[in-house]
């Protein structure tokens, strides 16, 4: 009985998360392509530096036809979509936010979305921000920002995801994780050294606006970047 209930619990669970992805890909359908999914903290707040950047960074993106993508709560997210709304292109579909349901007051959709939907699972969520996306931007953030980093780095190292622009925003924030690398992961064989050639470091918006619409020839080394 118990395995027989673990079971149709499972299954249900299953299906449920098949249901929102297929809803939320039908959800994506309607956002204007290309788009670049952006990521990063809730927590921080709207006068922050990096917050700041990813207003800026969104509305660079937006003007330029890219819509965007984001996890639809506060921080770094709000103010993405706060910079594609405030935009001058007209208010047409082209921010859109996937919130994760249960979570605290910082996860609560934002007042600047274009369009938002609500899933159950954190991999639903991310499956949909990555699978279609031109590029992805990563800001500062936390255990669920390194954990949607990681993963798109993965996919990339093991071919399962087609190789797009990737940019960390915030050289001195992202500058010990690359010491680590360096220091630790390739020293011990971990890593090829070319899969550190996967994504860029940079404050510099104009260089991460150019690298995400492939129309720069930066050339893709974090550890070019001052130390």
């Amino acid at each position: 009985m118990n395995h027989f209930y673990l079971l149709i619990r499972t299954w249900c669970h299953l299906m449920q998360a098949m249901y929102q992805t297929l809803y939320g890909f039908w959800r994506l359908s309607g956002v204007a392509k290309p788009y670049v999914s952006i990521f990063g903290s809730a927590r921080l707040k709207n006068d922050d530096l990096y917050a700041k950047k990813a207003y800026d960074l969104a509305r660079m993106l937006i003007e330029s036809d890219i819509s965007i993508v984001t996890g639809g709560a506060m921080g770094i997210m709000r103010a993405a979509n706060c910079g594609a709304f405030e935009s001058k292109v007209p208010h047409k579909k082209r921010s859109i936010g996937i919130l994760v349901n249960g979570l605290g007051d910082d996860y609560k959709s934002n007042t600047c979305v274009h369009d938002t939907f609500f899933v159950d699972y954190f991999f639903s969520r991310k499956w949909l921000m990555i699978n279609y996306a031109m590029g992805f931007v990563f800001f500062p953030g936390g255990y669920g920002t390194l954990d949607e980093l990681f993963e798109v780095l993965t996919l990339i190292q093991t071919g399962k995801l087609a190789r797009v622009p990737i940019a960390l925003v915030g050289v001195e924030f992202w500058t010990p994780l690359l010491q680590w690398f360096n220091n630790e992961v390739l020293a011990h064989n971990l890593l090829a050294s070319g899969d550190l050639n996967f994504f860029m470091v940079s404050d510099d918006l104009e260089a991460i606006f150019c690298f995400m619409r492939n129309a720069c020839n930066y050339k893709v080394n974090p550890f070019k970047e001052k130390m």
